[in-house]
């Protein structure tokens, strides 16, 4: 089962915390989303990708699951466990690629904490 997200500072200095993450198993799902279409439907693959904002991490993420499944919890352990290389240098690409989305994420649940409440039906878009 997924945890809670370790502290910033904490996956910086152990990134391999981050396969433990709700975030990455959310990219792991769109992986497995997009795998069948990269075969099946070249076109519909490469719109995929840039609707996930995902045409930088997938081909990391395509090489390094094509040795390890990391489909269940147990997997997952096993790969922090062995710590190697480069699955030290796989965990740290996908956090950091996946930093700029929760900056989004930040900044747009910052805005629509502070904005005031809309005071008509006319800022709410037409009826």
């Amino acid at each position: 089962m997924p945890q809670d997200p370790a502290p910033m500072d904490q996956l910086r200095d152990e990134p391999l915390r981050f396969l433990e993450t709700e975030q990455f198993q959310e990219m792991l799902s769109v992986y497995r989303k997009l795998k069948p279409l990269e075969q099946e439907n070249p076109r519909k693959f490469r719109n995929q990708l840039n609707t996930y904002d995902f045409s930088d991490i997938y081909p990391i993420m395509d090489t390094y699951l094509q040795t390890r499944a990391l489909s269940d919890p147990e997997a997952v352990s096993a790969v922090i466990a062995e710590a190697t290389p480069e699955s030290v240098a796989f965990a740290s690409r996908c956090w950091t690629s996946s930093r700029p989305r929760w900056r989004s994420e930040c900044r747009n649940m910052t805005f629509w904490a502070t904005a005031p409440p809309p005071t008509s039906s006319a800022a709410c878009g037409p009826t």
